[in-house]
């Protein structure tokens, strides 16, 4: 079951430090500001496997 961004689309990345699931359009919304932002990848986003 993939992981969902808040738009709909299928997440790839987790922002903040409460890791909020986004995609990458709105990952890149998320870190345009003044402050840091935590920005990690979700292992499986690219089709890694554990």
């Amino acid at each position: 079951m993939a992981i969902k961004c808040g738009c709909g689309a299928k997440a790839k990345y987790l922002v903040y430090e409460n890791e909020q699931p986004h995609c990458k359009e709105c990952m890149l919304e998320a870190v345009e500001c003044k402050n840091q932002v935590l920005v990690r990848v979700i292992d499986d986003a690219y089709g890694i496997k554990n």
